[in-house]
């Protein structure tokens, strides 16, 4: 990773502890606005994927074997969808509509779209019409 994208990555991180602590002592979470909410989850999301990232890496980096390549990006990538799964569950505790079954369906959400990432996009798409 560049230098630039992780000095912007350690901004957003400073950033948003910051804003995090700011609404945490002084907002009451039962006479919160709907834009402190969404300020409040946001940064939530933003700092625990910024913290999960690099330890998500670095166990990587331990169980793969040494011949595989371990991408930042990707690791990145991953934990931000683990962190959407986690705040989204907290949101929807909060609004008292939280069952299992509304995380089954996160869950399998974001599995798909890291499915879509991991997918090999080199390959034609092989068309079923006859050439002549």
């Amino acid at each position: 990773m560049s230098r630039q994208a992780l000095f912007a990555i350690i901004c957003i991180f400073i950033i948003a502890v910051a804003e995090l602590g700011a609404i945490l002592t002084t907002v009451s979470p039962s006479q919160a606005t709907a834009t402190q909410l969404w300020l409040f989850f946001g940064c939530l999301v933003a700092v625990l994927t910024i913290v999960l990232a690099p330890i998500w890496y670095s166990l990587k980096k331990a169980l793969l074997s040494t011949r595989m390549k371990v991408s930042a990006i990707a690791c990145l990538r991953q934990t931000c969808l683990f962190s959407l799964i986690v705040v989204v569950s907290f949101f929807f505790n909060s609004l008292k509509i939280l069952t299992l079954w509304d995380v089954i369906p996160l869950c399998i959400s974001m599995i798909l779209v890291e499915f879509f990432f991991q997918a090999d996009k080199t390959r034609p798409i092989s068309s079923n019409v006859p050439t002549e």
